[in-house]
């Protein structure tokens, strides 16, 4: 995005034309009585044609219906993430779960993935950050008057699983929907995480319609022996919906049900 010379010999030449023979003089080597004029500095073509990065890819709920960013909200969007974008990182995309009329404008809400930061053949980890634009500007105002802390606080972690068949390679492409990162669930080991989202997946594929095949996991929620794994999304309060699966551990790892439930909020 962003990488042969010869000695003059002395001859009627240089006898005739003392004036060329002077412009030959520091090509050769010699001293000059003069002091050397200082060499301007150049810029590198990087730093003289250095463009401004791209924009991130921007991705929409399907519940909510949300309006298109415009380029202002983009770039108020940007401004927002990158000024806790975590160390090494960048914006990977930003899935926008609403944008609707409010107060004269547009209110949006929005997920900002960052790129991750540990990578394995089937694990990824990196944070995200939600912003509702009007709540940030009500806490900015907040920070203003000294109502509440400057800091934020860190920035809460996502997983994304690969697909048992094609493992994680070294680059770090967009994600499919499928694979979508997702929120991840407290005390479960990485190994088990990946055990229960093969379980699940394989369970959901083998029912799910053409429609349903790209359903990303939504969460995972613990209930005694059970989990239940939500395919689908949740883009409000009141709006989200999917499959889910039920998953169980067992002797030699984890098993799902066959049958898929449904759920909505």
């Amino acid at each position: 995005m962003f990488r042969t010379s010869t000695n003059p010999r002395r001859n009627s030449s240089f006898r005739c034309f003392p004036a060329v023979a002077a412009l030959f003089l520091p090509l050769c080597g010699c001293a000059s009585s003069r002091p050397a004029l200082p060499v301007p500095e150049r810029s590198s073509p990087a730093t003289a044609h250095a463009q401004p990065p791209p924009p991130p890819e921007v991705r929409y709920g399907t519940h909510l219906k949300p309006e298109p960013l415009s380029p202002e909200q983009l770039t108020e969007l940007t401004a927002i993430a990158r000024s806790q974008q975590p160390e090494g990182c960048d914006i990977w995309f930003i899935l926008v779960r609403s944008n609707y009329p409010y107060k004269g404008t547009l209110r949006f809400r929005a997920v900002v993935y960052f790129t991750p930061d540990e990578t394995s053949p089937r694990l990824r980890r990196g944070r995200f950050k939600y912003v509702d634009s009007e709540m940030y500007k009500i806490h900015r105002e907040l920070i203003r008057q000294k109502l509440t802390p400057g800091n934020d606080g860190g920035l809460p972690d996502y997983v994304q699983v690969s697909s048992a068949a094609q493992p994680f390679t070294g680059d770090v492409p967009l994600p499919s929907r499928a694979l979508s990162p997702f929120h991840p669930p407290d005390n479960i080991t990485p190994g088990d995480l990946i055990a229960i989202i093969d379980a699940a997946r394989a369970a959901h594929d083998a029912v799910a319609t053409a429609n349903e095949l790209d359903e990303p996991i939504c969460r995972i929620e613990k209930s005694g022996d059970d989990l239940r794994v939500e395919f689908g999304a949740q883009d409000g309060p009141l709006a989200g919906g999917g499959r889910f699966v039920i998953v169980r551990k067992a002797p030699a790892g984890y098993v799902a049900d066959r049958h898929l439930g449904v759920w909505h909020s």
